[in-house]
């Protein structure tokens, strides 16, 4: 099997590190090789090294029943300490189990390359149907079976397939929801790990429902994961971004005009890519929600709100370490999908003993883990929040001031980036140090001139 170009995922190199597992255990236990002889193919193990002391093992183990670290490097020409070093090696799993876990690794990479295949096919004009022969085809050259549906309903890949055959399988990069930062960070790339992170109040939740109201705009699908938040307030919120319009029950004098654009704004919210859903707050819910909207909505950015709300009912260790875990299987899930994902964290209170209670590195709560496998990590500030009227050199902070500071990043400068907040855009490009604040979003609602309230039946509406 070919080498991936370097960096295109990670599934390929957990299949070659089971691979390398499951050749250390078949050099270890040539006993138990019989569990394994019989499905194991030339295919399945590919032409590189370890998939050639493998097939070493078979042949020996097929002409004599017997064979040996010693018997391989004499046949293959490989160095003898090695492989003995290798059939020495402590590991947790027998070769049984070693060869359950590189063959899911395996049917893993072998679908990924038939996803890529997939768009070349839609272009030669082949039919759903011929996709899935076609699909069949390169499995069983690579070794596996056809993919049906199990009894008990999964279908494990096949959603992936599906998804490429709809054009749904797309390798869109996702722009920030500034200007002003994506003036240093033009976009999260597919695979990208990001971290936005603050106190209570700061606004980690409007600064991810405006990157998700950003891919709307760009006709990017997106995701909003949040166990809380109801998709209705969700929708009120992008209706809010859209529209420059606070949400309240009533609205007791706007013009005609007004109540248009209010609506026209209202049907936009209700029919963007955007997605909200509210998974349990297990780890299995979250990354299955992840992967649904990836497979069956073409998802390109998944907003998750906040990562310490969720939990690994299975972990028994310190809760640091569990966050960790969480953190890590995010970071890996973006690279599988080529997908950017967003983790909302919370900061500890620890940021709060400073003077002016701006957030480092260091206050992420839970976990270091979790900033060392970002690939960006964004600290907000909004010093309006603790009534700080002045920054540290003693000058006034404009009113609606907010400041996001790009405290790591690959590819990009860190620094700070100025912006303004308030509850009805969220975060929003307005030079704060401007003579004029002109912003950018319609006046609230007490201010619009009074006239007839908008007479609206429609319970779909959100006033």
């Amino acid at each position: 099997m070919e080498h991936p170009a370097m960096g295109q995922n990670e599934v390929f190199e957990r299949y070659q590190s089971a691979l390398k597992t499951l050749t250390c255990r078949a050099l270890g236990e040539p006993y138990n090789f019989r569990f394994i002889d019989e499905v194991l193919t030339a295919e399945r193990c590919g032409g590189d090294y370890f998939g050639k002391v493998l097939a070493e093992c078979q042949k020996q183990y097929r002409e004599s029943g017997r064979y040996s670290p010693q018997s391989v490097s004499l046949s293959t020409g490989f160095n003898a300490a090695d492989l003995l070093k290798w059939a020495q090696a402590d590991a947790e799993m027998d070769l049984p189990a070693s060869w359950d876990a590189f063959s899911h690794h395996y049917g893993q990479w072998v679908e990924i390359q038939i996803a890529d295949c997939v768009r070349s096919w839609i272009g030669n004009g082949s039919t759903s149907e011929e996709i899935r022969v076609l699909a069949d085809n390169v499995r069983k050259e690579k070794g596996l079976t056809a993919r049906v549906k199990n009894d008990d309903g999964k279908v494990d890949f096949e959603k992936e397939l599906l998804a490429a055959i709809d054009c749904k399988r797309t390798e869109y990069s996702v722009r920030p929801p500034l200007k002003v930062l994506r003036e240093a960070a033009p976009f999260f790339e597919p695979g990208d790990y990001v971290v936005v992170a603050g106190r209570t109040g700061m606004g980690k939740s409007y600064f991810g429902l405006n990157s998700n109201y950003q891919c709307a705009v760009d006709g990017v699908a997106s995701c909003y994961i949040n166990a809380e938040n109801t998709a209705r307030k969700v929708q009120r919120r992008i209706w809010q971004m859209h529209s420059g319009v606070q949400w309240q029950p009533e609205y007791p004098g706007v013009s005609q005009q007004q109540i248009r654009h209010m609506m026209e704004s209202w049907e936009w919210a209700k029919n963007c890519k955007i997605n909200c859903v509210t998974p349990a707050r297990t780890l299995r819910a979250l990354t299955s929600a992840i992967q649904r909207e990836y497979y069956e909505h073409g998802c390109q950015l998944a907003v998750v709100d906040y990562i310490q709300k969720f939990r690994e009912p299975s972990f028994r260790g310190q809760r640091v370490d569990e966050l960790a875990e969480i953190s890590a299987e995010l970071r890996q899930l973006a690279a599988e999908l080529k997908i950017s994902i967003m983790a909302l964290a919370q900061i500890n209170r620890e940021a709060e003993k400073s003077a002016d209670k701006r957030p480092n590195l260091a206050d992420i709560r839970g976990s270091g883990d979790i900033e060392q496998d970002a690939t960006m990590v964004m600290l907000l500030y909004r010093p309006e929040y603790y009534n700080i009227e002045v920054d540290a050199d003693g000058n006034l902070y404009p009113e609606h001031y907010a400041d996001i500071r790009i405290a790591k990043g690959r590819d990009i400068e860190t620094g700070l980036i100025k912006c303004r907040f308030n509850n009805v855009k969220g975060f929003y490009d307005n030079d704060p140090f401007a003579v004029s604040d002109s912003a950018s979003f319609a006046p609230a609602a007490t201010q619009f001139p009074a006239t007839a309230r908008p007479s609206q039946n429609d319970e779909d509406i959100p006033f």
